[in-house]
């Protein structure tokens, strides 16, 4: 979460996220102990998380907690996705080990535990998952939770994700749309393979108007390299956006699940993973969701 969002909530604690699950061992058993005495209000508070982070799994403990989606379609397509897998430990001591270190949560993510109580899903696709069987589904519709909000807390979402009535404008004088991914964090991408793989469809569409919409971790300087695109500075997700209608006719990404807000008379042009190899390697082989 980008610091100037997390500054905008009255309550956060940002806690740095430096663990690494085989090469940290003893931060992350200093980060269990720490939280069983640190943060005893866990025992009176309700959760709502994403357990596949390296220290949910250590801020949860043994409380019960709501699933928050990763991203749309994620219960279908992780299995395709590494660091999204149920980690399966080489043996029994390694097991035992990331037991101590992590807890139950640690091993088995995406609410595949006992302590997982509700999952909440914006995808009807999502519904069929088989990691979601016998769990409790709280179905979220974006649009119309954001239609039925009071005008106090539209003003303070808006506020909290930096979203200007401005924005609003450039769709009406822009009709691509460029989703990114932190494809030189995940997956170890150069400037110069970045470029390869954005410059072809700049190139192709900018007589149409482009917007690119970097993703929260994306490191890549859109802006220096490509002068004539619109940037958007929001870090607010793509499904937040779309529910207040922000809507483009043509969606280009790589492999990105923020072109499940799109609507469904607009074009998606999906790279795919396979576009390199570092990419495929680390996302595998991502179908488009639609």
């Amino acid at each position: 979460i980008p610091k100037n969002v997390s500054e905008s909530l009255p309550h956060v604690v940002r806690i740095n996220n430096s663990i690494d699950r085989y090469n940290s061992r003893a931060k992350a058993f200093k980060r269990r102990i720490e939280a069983l005495f640190k943060w005893r209000f866990r025992y009176k508070t309700k959760f709502y998380a994403q357990d596949h982070l390296l220290y949910s799994a250590n801020l949860i403990g043994k409380c019960p907690y709501v699933l928050l989606e990763d991203a749309p379609n994620i219960y279908t397509l992780y299995k395709n996705i590494e660091f999204m897998r149920p980690i399966f430990p080489r043996n029994f001591l390694y097991r035992w080990k990331d037991y101590a270190l992590f807890g139950s949560i640690g091993m088995s993510i995406l609410g595949h535990n006992s302590q997982c109580i509700a999952v909440m899903v914006t995808q009807e696709n999502d519904l069929k998952s088989d990691i979601l069987k016998g769990k409790d589904i709280i179905k979220v519709d974006m649009a119309e939770l954001w239609n039925e909000s009071t005008k106090s807390k539209k003003e303070f979402i808006k506020k909290t994700f930096g979203i200007s009535n401005s924005i609003f404008s450039i769709s009406k004088n822009c009709s691509v749309i460029i989703f990114t991914q932190p494809l030189m964090d995940d997956c170890k991408l150069t400037e110069e393979e970045m470029l390869d793989i954005y410059k072809p469809s700049i190139n192709r569409y900018i007589n149409r108007g482009i917007v690119v919409k970097p993703h929260p971790r994306d490191k890549f300087d859109y802006s220096r390299h490509f002068p004539m695109v619109n940037v958007l500075e929001t870090k607010a997700p793509m499904q937040l956006l779309g529910a207040m209608g922000f809507h483009f006719e043509i969606g280009i990404t790589v492999c990105s699940s923020a072109i499940t807000a799109m609507p469904e008379n607009s074009e998606i042009i999906w790279l795919g993973a396979n576009i390199h190899p570092k990419v495929y390697s680390v996302y595998g082989d991502l179908k488009c969701p639609r």
